[in-house]
């Protein structure tokens, strides 16, 4: 028992050390996950690109031939491979592009439209590698808050209030917290975990994913200087806050018709009904004791391959034909034009 909740407490600080403790590195304010991406990034950017570039040729040539074997027999290959048609179009559509431009394969008059730098150039060199890097740590690293027993610690002492506010369980607190000062990108991946786990039914996990992973502090940062609105940070990410809470008690209470009360895996949940500290300690080391590293570790890399394989290819195509909208065509001018009365009126500029 002694090591079983050694074995929780090391881990949890360890995870909350990484993604939720805000640490100054180098005149920048930031999570020390944050800190670690960034140096990845600027210092290893080359070797990201070619081994975005490397996945999108697996994911050609894997694609193609899942389409001809439909199965692979392999629950992980049939994972990385196999889809419908649609997909694997896009997949294959998606990590061509990312190839043509990543070695300026492309003619040079369709080379000005899609791989400029305020296009796929962006893509490239900007957007992708810190996606990767940042999915590859996140996925990674997350078991540490959601795999040695802090989740259900958390959950059972709260677990009463998430009930009444949102009909959540207690343990959709980490993802709360992992979102507001991680990242959104955390609150999904950790949604998604629980949820393969038992912990979430279908509708607790759709309540989750859109009511509190919404937005990190460090982008809400960003967008406040973009919009100028960096004096009054502490209103601007008051009404974040303010807007969440309001949003999860509204659609906690919607019919949700679509998702259903049923739980992925059944009977995992952890039991609500004692909410003590002392059986909180004691449900979390037990949790602990019975997780692997060495699986929980093997899981998760699975996932990021999965993500590289199958999701890199989508952003990349849907992000190039997005940035090609914006910066060459009057699309999201036309689109956005009826809001712009609006936003004069409440005091914004017509260009910032």
């Amino acid at each position: 028992m002694v090591i079983n909740t050694f074995k929780f407490g090391f881990y949890s600080f360890v995870g909350i050390w990484l993604f939720l403790v805000p640490m100054v590195i180098g005149g920048e304010s930031g999570m020390l996950l944050g800190h670690i991406k960034s140096h990845i990034v600027e210092r290893y950017d080359d070797i990201v690109k070619i081994v975005t570039a490397g996945f999108a040729v697996v994911t050609i040539f894997g694609t193609i031939l899942g389409m001809k074997r439909k199965t692979f027999n392999d629950k992980v290959l049939d994972g990385f491979f196999v889809s419908s048609k649609f997909v694997a179009g896009i997949r294959i559509l998606g990590a061509l592009i990312l190839i043509l431009i990543t070695y300026n394969f492309l003619p040079e008059s369709l080379s000005r439209v899609v791989a400029d730098e305020a296009t796929g150039l962006m893509m490239i060199d900007e957007l992708l590698p810190t996606i990767l890097v940042t999915f590859f740590l996140e996925v990674m690293l997350i078991p540490l808050l959601t795999s040695f027993g802090l989740v259900e610690f958390i959950g059972t002492l709260i677990a009463p209030y998430m009930r009444k506010l949102f009909k959540v369980p207690g343990y959709a607190a980490i993802d709360a917290l992992a979102s507001f000062v991680g990242d959104g990108t955390i609150g999904i991946v950790v949604t998604d975990q629980q949820y393969e786990k038992g912990y979430y039914t279908q509708k607790e996990a759709a309540i989750i994913a859109t009511s509190f992973s919404l937005v990190g502090i460090s982008f809400a940062i960003m967008m406040a200087d973009l919009l100028r609105l960096s004096h009054i940070f502490g209103y601007f990410y008051g009404t974040i806050i303010v807007c969440t809470i309001l949003t999860g008690v509204v659609i906690s209470r919607m019919p949700l018709k679509k998702f259903k009360d049923r739980y992925y895996k059944e009977g995992k949940a952890p039991n609500e009904s004692d909410t003590s500290m002392n059986y909180a300690i004691r449900l979390a080391s037990d949790v602990a004791g019975k997780t692997k590293a060495t699986k929980v570790l093997k899981d998760s890399f699975i996932k990021v391959l999965t993500i590289y394989v199958t999701f890199t290819p989508v952003i990349m195509l849907v992000g190039t034909i997005g940035l090609v909208l914006a910066d060459k065509t009057n699309f999201f001018q036309i689109v956005t034009a009826p809001m712009v009365p609006f936003l004069e009126f409440i005091g914004f500029e017509r260009e910032i």
